[in-house]
């Protein structure tokens, strides 16, 4: 894709592309961005889930969405993405105030979840791509460091390092919803105070 075919398929001077976006990385993010709005808008969920299991199959359509569309570094913006993320807000938002959520903790959910989604689809893609999993500096760091320290960060690394992107995602997603079941407890069991 480059910004004289766009300009072409356009029918539009290619300057008057580049004018409104700059460079080809920035074209591919924005094509990329409006392509996972697009395959979010098709993945509507069921009202008859469960708020755990319509977080978890909204994260899982964030994450299929950005590896369908193929480019990891995707922009937030545009009024496709931004109508499309409304969306699955008001859907994520609507169940969690339903089930006893006070709306700061949904929204704190609803943030959480999305982050959680977007940055593992991101790490899953490049992993694809470089056909082996994402390596971090870490381990050349720990390598230059005397083999006495940092003990809970080799072992972490150790086994880190035989998981996969996708194993680490749904471990991320349990522990959302896990401490969002805590949180819900606790709100549930907090004795409100008479106005």
């Amino acid at each position: 894709m480059t910004i004289t075919r766009v300009a072409e398929s356009l029918g539009v001077d290619r300057k008057t592309v580049a004018n409104h976006v700059g460079d080809r990385p920035t074209l591919r993010r924005l094509v990329a961005s409006e392509a996972v709005a697009a395959e979010l808008a098709h993945r509507a969920e069921p009202t008859s889930l469960d708020w755990r299991e319509a977080l978890v199959r909204q994260a899982d359509a964030m994450v299929q969405a950005v590896i369908e569309v193929g480019v990891a570094d995707i922009e937030f913006g545009g009024s496709e993405w931004e109508l499309t993320l409304l969306g699955v807000a008001e859907n994520s938002l609507g169940r969690l105030l339903a089930a006893g959520f006070d709306a700061d903790t949904a929204v704190a959910a609803v943030s959480v979840i999305t982050d959680v989604a977007t940055n593992a689809a991101r790490r899953i893609l490049r992993a694809r791509q470089r056909g082996q999993p994402e390596l971090t500096t870490l381990p050349r760091m720990l390598a230059d460091s005397d083999p006495a320290e940092f003990s809970a960060v080799r072992q972490v690394i150790a086994l880190a390092g035989a998981r996969s992107e996708e194993a680490r995602y749904r471990q991320a997603i349990d522990l959302c919803i896990r401490g969002l079941d805590a949180a819900k407890s606790r709100l549930n069991s907090t004795p409100t105070e008479p106005a």
